[in-house]
């Protein structure tokens, strides 16, 4: 979209730029909600307004607040591309800390749908949505794509598709990932454990 300020709003909006900047997150809460319900902000001035509100929440660790500002956000639909799909990423991510693995991986599926990504660190991420959903042969596909893909994979990504495999009785499997693992780290005593 295309972005257009309201000149009457432009102070505003730096304020709650300035405020966001200073950790002031309680400040950022009362002038987003300053812009939001202004008759003169546009699909723009909402979505930075609500984006703010909700990163606001964040630092207050309170993502069951923020998830909601983050999606009103999208749906004003005034933001560029590149922040709207950052959004959608981060409330998969939310919904994923929250332990809400159903929604998490919902929001995923959309944000795959709309970017086309197959970045590794966003496979990995539907993988563990996925793994958490006890959806085990979905999670390790996806899981092997994002480790195939990654120039350094996490470790993480590893366990959780060695375990993928260990919950689907695929043993070998499952020590041909640790045994990956392993000859990286040979003095890990937990992947010696494992294997």
């Amino acid at each position: 979209p295309k972005i257009k300020v309201s000149p009457m709003l432009a102070k505003k909006l730096e304020q709650l730029v300035d405020f966001s900047q200073e950790d002031r997150p309680d400040d950022v809460i009362k002038v987003g909600e300053e812009i939001i319900t202004s008759k003169r902000a546009g699909p723009y001035e909402k979505a930075f307004a609500l984006q703010a509100q909700a990163f606001a929440y964040v630092d207050k660790d309170d993502y069951a607040s923020a998830i909601p500002l983050l999606q009103k956000s999208l749906e004003a639909n005034g933001l560029p591309n590149d922040t709207h799909y950052q959004i959608m990423f981060q409330m998969s991510q939310m919904y994923l800390s929250e332990e809400r693995y159903e929604e998490a991986l919902t929001s995923l599926d959309k944000f795959f749908a709309e970017t086309k990504s197959a970045k590794p660190e966003h496979l990995a991420m539907k993988g563990n949505a996925l793994y958490r959903l006890e959806r085990y042969d979905e999670a390790a596909k996806i899981l092997e794509q994002a480790i195939a893909a990654s120039d350094k994979p996490q470790d993480s990504w590893s366990q959780l598709l060695m375990g993928s495999y260990f919950e689907q009785e695929k043993p070998m499997e499952a020590a041909r990932v640790a045994e990956s693992m392993l000859a990286k780290n040979p003095n890990d005593k937990n992947l010696l454990s494992n294997l």
